[in-house]
């Protein structure tokens, strides 16, 4: 049991890079967490940290040891609750994080659920379009768009959304609806900022490539998609954003040659949370409510796929 310990008190220096921050969440000094650290280092043969006055980084094996320790605690901790929590129900307070649109319409539904069916849960959504730190900012749950690449935490994939072009067709009515890049580029064509940029995980849009130049820029997608819908010319959105508005014949979808890949929708958490209830609860409730997610997207605009073909 003291090894055991030990192995937390070093994964919870590796999960914040800190051995300060550490004895602060284990209430223990910040001599003791290093002396257990050291003590562990000396029974391993090899340092874990290379430690600095500025900074503190794992070692290559400590990276790769840090690794199968959360692996392996995450099944002790998962074998202990099958004994102890089996039939634990899911209370006290759990954080969760999701963009801010994606919140609203699909995170929001699964959230009301789970307060309707465990009286004793308390949730704070914290809903925003920044990354947000899971481990440093103490959040239990994000749902997130796009590939992370976060060894720390555990993801599942329960959809996927694409990158759309879409306009009114008042627009498309004056304009002429583009076939090709080659025709968009003669178009009006408004973008939000943050699309502008190269994302993590090598997600891209031919706005991002610079291969269409924006007449209009907005920091707010619902702005853009209120610009679009007034006639002012051609949006780029995640294709869940305007999915009601295709739906409705509001917006129409551009049938481009260039496509980019879709961007998948997971749920992230740590791995030595997997499985308390409210993460349990949140994970199953949420892979049930998403699972056709991707396809739903394409089934409300079947009068748009038809023109593509």
């Amino acid at each position: 049991m003291e090894r055991l310990g030990a192995l937390r008190v070093f994964v919870t220096v590796a999960e914040h890079l800190s051995f300060s921050e550490a004895a602060r969440r284990l209430h223990l000094s910040p001599t003791r967490v290093s002396r257990i650290v050291a003590d562990l280092e000396a029974s391993l043969g090899g340092p874990l940290f290379v430690r600095t006055t500025r900074m503190v980084r794992m070692t290559e094996k400590g990276a790769e040891f840090f690794r199968r320790c959360r692996v392996g605690l995450g099944e002790i901790d998962g074998a202990v609750a099958f004994m102890r929590d089996e039939n634990d129900v899911p209370g006290g307070a759990l954080t969760v994080t999701a963009p801010v649109l994606f919140g609203r319409y699909h995170v929001m539904p699964i959230v009301t659920e789970l307060l309707e069916r465990y009286p004793s849960l308390s949730i704070r959504l914290l809903l925003c379009n920044r990354v947000t730190q899971i481990v440093d900012e103490e959040i239990d749950i994000a749902v997130r768009i796009g590939i992370v690449r976060d060894t720390r935490l555990i993801q599942h994939q329960v959809g996927s959304v694409e990158r759309v072009y879409t306009a009114s067709p008042a627009y498309l009515g004056r304009y002429g609806m583009p076939q090709s890049l080659s025709e968009l580029r003669r178009h009006r064509v408004i973008a939000i900022e943050n699309d502008l940029r190269e994302r993590a995980g090598g997600v891209s849009s031919i706005l991002a490539r610079g291969l269409v130049m924006p007449r209009l820029v907005v920091t707010d997608v619902e702005a853009g998609i209120e610009a679009a819908l007034d006639g002012h010319g051609i949006v780029s959105t995640l294709s869940y954003q305007v999915a009601g508005l295709l739906a409705e014949g509001r917006l129409e979808r551009i049938p481009l040659e260039d496509r980019p890949e879709p961007l998948p929708v997971s749920i992230l958490f740590r791995n030595t949370t997997r499985n308390a209830p409210n993460i349990r609860a949140f994970v199953d409730l949420a892979r049930d409510r998403l699972r056709h997610f991707g396809r739903m997207e394409t089934r409300v605009e079947p009068r748009v796929e038809t023109r593509t073909d």
